[in-house]
């Protein structure tokens, strides 16, 4: 269920990282320079990649978080559907029931006389979290 904020924290924690290793590389680079190892021109070269480099970066992580914002209304549109769900199918035409069981239900079929199922994603995930009240990931 918390795949996607284990996706955000990977890709926040390695552009970090990226962007540690630019910020070095720029300090090296002007050292290069003051040294005489690289010229002027070659310098305004690479610190011209470098903050391109950097900028994406930035933007990756802003794109992160939008989507994060993105991620938490999605979900909270979801649970409020999910309260409503029992009435919203007992009024439903059986065509909008079976369209519905469809989008929720993964592998159903009977097994003698009962029901037997899977729920899709984020379903399963859902009922894994009202089964254990655990609606928030442990602290590492």
């Amino acid at each position: 269920m918390w795949c996607e904020r284990d996706f955000y924290d990977q890709n926040v924690s390695r552009i970090q990282k990226e962007l540690g290793k630019l910020a070095n590389r720029k300090s090296v680079m002007y050292l290069d320079r003051l040294d005489g190892r690289i010229t002027h021109d070659e310098y305004d070269k690479l610190i011209v990649q470098t903050k391109a480099q950097e900028e994406q970066l930035h933007d990756e992580m802003r794109s992160h978080g939008k989507a994060d914002e993105t991620f938490l209304t999605s979900c909270s549109y979801l649970l409020e559907l999910l309260k409503r769900a029992s009435d919203l199918f007992e009024r439903s035409q059986p065509a909008q029931k079976n369209q519905l069981l469809r989008f929720v239900l993964a592998n159903a079929k009977v097994e003698g006389e009962k029901l037997v199922w899977d729920l899709k994603s984020p379903f399963s995930g859902i009922a894994q979290c009202v089964k254990t009240k655990e609606w928030l990931p442990r602290p590492q």
